[in-house]
C-alpha cells in the first residue's frame, strides 16, 4: 500500500502542526495517494460481484463453443440468389442440443435462436424469409447477406484474456466472467476497517437509555453499512468513553502488528475531533504513533474531519453529529475504501450537472456540501441543513457543492450534484 507523506511528524501536538483548514480538494488529494491493501483470493466468478480483479480472467474454452443460429429459421448450406428456392427440412436442432448431421444437397435444417448449426451450415434463412410447408420449406423473398450466424468463438477464444486485472466486477463484468466458464477468478482481499465510536453519551446500539442522558449511537450502524456497502469488511465496532488513552488502547489493538488476520487496514474514529475538554480522538491517535495527514478542512459541514496514518495505514477522524459525520463519510471514507480495495477513484465521486428546482442563497466563506433531493429532473436543496439532524439526511438523493462565498443562484442554475 502506497502512503501519502504526512503534513506533520509531531506526536506532542497534534493540533498545532497542521495547516488550518485545508481545502476539500486538497485533502482528497492527499486521501487519494493510498493504495491497495496486500492480499488476494481465489473464488467462484458468481460470489466475486463488486470486488477488483487480481489477476486477469482467462477464458476457459471458446464463445461459442461451435457456430450457433442467430435467429428463428432454417439452415441451408449456401446462399441462393433467387426467391422460391425450395429446400427439405431434414431436422431441426434446439439450444442445448448436440449438433446435427451436416446438410445433403437442396437440404434445410429447422433453427432456433442458439441451437447448434450443421457443420456445413452457411446461413439461416430467418422465418419472416420462408414459407413452410410440410416437410419443405420455400425462401419468400432472397435470403438476405446477413448469414445470422455466431460462429465459434467469435465472442472470445479459449487462453484469451476477457478481462483485465484491476477491473471490478460489476454486474456487467460478471456476464463475462462466468460465461468465460473459468472455475475462479483471483480477486483482491477486502479491506477490514474498525469503527471506533467516542461518546459518553453514546451507550451502544440497542443499549438501554439512562434516562434523558444517553442517546441512540445512530452513526455507527449506518457507517458500518456504508463500508460493507463500498465493498469493504467491518473489522470492529467498539464504543469508547471521553477518556485519555482510550484512543491509544483501541488503535493498538486495531492496528496492531501486520500479518494478524484480525487486525483492521483502516480505522474510523467518530467523535473527539473538536477542540473540547474533552474531544481527544486526535490527541489519543498521536500518542498511539499515528502522523497527521490533515487536520481541519475548509468546508460545510465537517470542518474538524481529520486523517492520520499508523504503521502505513489510514485513520479517518469524523465529527459526531450524524449528518456532519455521514455527509464526510461519503466525501472521505467511500472513495478512500475504493483505493484500499483497488477500484478506480475516479467511479467512487462522480460529480454530475443538474439544475436547481428552486433558488438557493449565496454560500458562505466555506465549500458547502447540502443535501438535497432529486425529482423530475431537478435538486432542491433541504430546508433543514443541521450537521446534528438525523431525518432529513434519510431523504435526500445527493448533496449539492457550493463554492466558498458563491453568489446566490436563481432556479434553473446548473450546480454541482453528488448521489449519496
Amino acid at each position: 500500500m502506497t502512503v501519502p507523506a504526512p503534513l506533520c511528524t509531531d506526536r506532542r501536538a497534534p493540533s498545532g502542526c497542521a495547516p488550518p483548514a485545508l481545502s476539500f480538494a486538497a485533502a482528497r488529494a492527499l486521501l487519494d495517494t493510498f493504495g491497495p491493501v496486500d492480499g488476494m483470493e481465489r473464488i467462484r466468478p458468481e460470489q466475486a460481484a463488486g470486488r477488483v480483479l487480481a489477476e486477469s480472467v482467462l477464458a476457459a474454452r471458446d464463445t461459442p463453443v461451435r457456430d450457433l443460429a442467430a435467429m428463428d429459421g432454417f439452415a441451408i448450406a449456401a446462399a441462393t440468389p433467387g426467391p422460391r428456392r425450395i429446400f427439405r427440412v431434414e431436422g431441426r436442432s434446439l439450444p442445448g442440443g448436440p449438433p446435427p448431421p451436416p446438410l445433403p444437397p437442396g437440404g434445410a435444417c429447422r433453427v432456433t435462436t442458439g441451437a447448434p448449426l450443421p457443420a456445413n451450415a452457411a446461413q439461416v434463412v430467418i422465418d419472416e424469409r420462408a414459407v413452410r410447408s410440410g416437410s419443405t420449406v420455400a425462401l419468400a423473398v432472397a435470403p438476405g447477406d446477413k448469414p445470422h450466424v455466431r460462429r465459434r468463438a467469435s465472442d472470445f477464444a479459449a487462453g484469451e484474456a476477457v478481462l483485465a486485472a484491476g477491473m471490478q466486477l460489476t454486474p456487467a463484468a460478471l456476464v463475462t466472467a462466468v460465461a468465460s466458464a473459468a472455475d475462479a477468478v483471483v480477486v483482491r482481499r477486502r479491506p477490514r476497517v474498525a469503527i471506533l465510536a467516542t461518546g459518553d453519551e453514546l451507550p451502544g446500539t440497542g443499549s438501554a437509555l439512562s434516562g434523558a442522558n444517553g442517546i441512540p449511537d445512530s452513526v455507527t450502524p449506518a457507517l458500518a453499512a456504508m463500508i460493507a456497502a463500498a465493498g469493504a469488511a467491518p473489522a470492529a465496532i467498539c464504543h469508547l468513553p471521553d477518556e485519555r488513552g482510550a484512543i491509544e488502547r483501541a488503535l493498538a489493538a486495531h492496528l496492531g502488528p501486520r500479518g494478524e488476520t484480525q487486525r483492521a487496514d483502516a480505522v474510523v474514529i467518530t467523535g473527539g475531533a473538536s477542540r473540547g475538554d474533552r474531544d481527544f480522538a486526535r490527541q489519543g491517535a498521536a500518542e498511539a504513533g499515528a502522523q497527521t495527514i490533515f487536520a481541519g478542512v475548509a468546508m460545510k459541514p465537517g470542518k474538524p474531519v481529520w486523517c492520520a496514518q499508523l504503521d502505513g495505514r489510514p485513520i479517518v477522524g469524523l465529527p459526531g453529529n450524524p449528518t456532519a459525520a455521514l455527509t464526510v463519510a461519503r466525501l472521505f471514507l467511500q472513495p478512500l475504501i475504493g483505493r484500499l480495495s483497488g477500484r478506480d477513484a475516479a467511479r467512487e465521486e462522480a460529480w454530475t450537472a443538474l439544475p436547481l428546482a428552486r433558488a438557493i442563497p449565496a454560500n458562505g466563506p466555506r465549500e458547502a456540501f447540502l443535501l438535497a433531493t432529486f425529482a423530475n429532473g431537478h435538486v432542491s436543496l433541504a430546508q433543514r441543513q443541521d450537521a446534528s439532524g438525523q431525518r432529513a439526511i434519510a431523504l435526500a438523493t445527493h448533496l449539492v457543492r457550493r463554492a466558498p462565498g458563491a453568489l446566490p443562484a436563481p432556479a434553473g442554475t446548473t450546480v454541482e450534484a453528488l448521489r449519496i
